[in-house]
């Protein structure tokens, strides 16, 4: 969806639906199946300055860093954005401002680029469940399989030898 970004501000308009995860391409996800509902609402400030205030909720699907199964990441974000008319006007806002983020606004202003950015940053840099559904593989386990020993099984030998 792609709007006007300032004038979507000025007339503090609002705009919500939802997005299919399999169409954001930079989100690695195992499940293409999850969607993500999300609510746009312009408004301008006392001072005049325009924002974008965005609320997505919903779940994705990505690879336990542990396990390596699939964990279900709940997505309930807001974040509020200061638009800018230019680089160097977003770059001129103090960075010790934490109530926005700052985005360059334009005339053709693609939500769906807006929504995935701020997934990718707001889930887990390594996913993981609470409790993973299967048990681990035991460090103590020494073989592979077919009888094959773990070029690893040494230097835990050598490790526990040393201390």
């Amino acid at each position: 969806m792609m709007i006007d970004a300032f004038e979507f501000a000025r007339g503090s308009q609002e705009a919500s639906g939802s997005v299919e995860v399999r169409d954001l391409r930079r989100l690695e996800v195992v499940e293409r199946g999850d969607r993500l509902e999300w609510e746009l609402a312009g408004s301008t400030d006392e001072r005049g300055r325009p924002f974008l205030d965005l609320q997505v909720r919903g779940a994705v699907h990505l690879v336990c860093q542990r396990c390596l199964q699939p964990v279900r990441i709940e997505t309930d974000l807001v974040a509020r954005f200061l638009l800018a008319a230019s680089e160097a006007e977003a770059d001129a806002v103090p960075l010790e401002e934490d109530a926005f983020d700052v985005v360059v606004g334009a005339r053709e202003f693609d939500v769906e680029g807006l929504i995935e950015d701020e997934v990718i940053l707001w889930l887990p840099l390594v996913p993981k469940h609470e409790r993973c559904p299967e048990p681990l593989p035991s460090t103590e386990d020494t073989t592979l399989g077919e009888g094959k020993v773990s070029p690893f099984a040494a230097l835990g030998k050598m490790k526990k030898e040393r201390s």
